[in-house]
């Protein structure tokens, strides 16, 4: 089946056009297409249509995201998108099951932050997998991913927890502070948090501008008092906060 290359590819001219077509041909039988170094700007129509592609390397183009249909490339072992400015990494990667090997620029990475990439390929495709599902289900859940803590201020309140977002579950990892941008730059439309067994010793003075938040759990950590400002949690119906280290009991 002719495939017309993409119109990037086209303005280097016919021998550009001729060695593009050819990787293509080539990757139908070996289910390995390399598309490097050809200027690419965004992933070619026909990549998406090659049945049981293996292996896609990406490396040396300007692609800086990749679409939706991504997903229907479910057989990939190996992902090298390499030399492109992408500051995100799709979360369409996490619906592939198989994959391997995945390869990218962390010098202009953002996204996932660097607390999920540190803790290898398996926590951060899972992650992506979990971004993904976000956009049907309105839920981050991130609960016992080893998470120490939140570094990504850039990251977390813009591109993680959307507007669309109601809830977050981040039960189970090992926090040891809630930052106070993940309280003044979160959307009002979240309206449950679970921060429940963490290592919290203390929450933020600004935690009450989480104002939407009708269920808040804190239980099974080690804080000893809670801010002022959890008084301006007026929409609060569900509050749990058993096994902390409080010397009094809040009412």
């Amino acid at each position: 089946t002719f495939t017309s290359p993409p119109p990037e590819v086209f303005s280097q001219g016919i021998d550009m056009v001729v060695e593009y077509l050819a990787r293509v041909e080539m990757a139908r039988t070996t289910k390995d297409l390399q598309l490097v170094d050809i200027g690419l700007q965004s992933l070619p129509s026909a990549v998406l249509e090659m049945d049981g592609l293996q292996v896609l390397n990406l490396d040396g183009n300007n692609i800086r995201s990749l679409p939706p249909a991504f997903t229907r490339l479910e057989y990939l072992q190996e992902i090298s998108l390499q030399g492109n400015p992408i500051v995100a990494l799709p979360p369409e990667i996490g619906t592939i099951p198989g994959l391997k090997e995945l390869h990218y620029d962390r010098t202009v990475l953002r996204n996932p932050p660097a607390e999920i990439l540190d803790r290898g390929l398996e926590v951060t495709v899972a992650f992506l997998r979990r971004l993904y599902d976000s956009r049907f289900t309105g839920v981050v859940d991130v609960h016992a991913m080893g998470l120490d803590n939140l570094v990504a201020a850039e990251v977390w309140p813009t591109q993680i927890v959307t507007p669309s977002i109601t809830k977050l579950n981040f039960k189970s990892n090992s926090l040891t502070q809630w930052p106070s941008w993940m309280c003044e730059r979160v959307g009002g439309n979240l309206n449950s948090l679970s921060l429940a067994s963490n290592q919290l010793a203390s929450l933020p003075l600004v935690f009450g501008m989480l104002g939407g938040l009708t269920k808040l759990n804190l239980s099974q950590n080690h804080l000893k008092s809670l801010p002022a400002s959890v008084a301006d949690l007026t929409a609060l119906t569900k509050l749990k906060i058993a096994n902390n280290d409080f010397s009094i009991v809040p009412p």
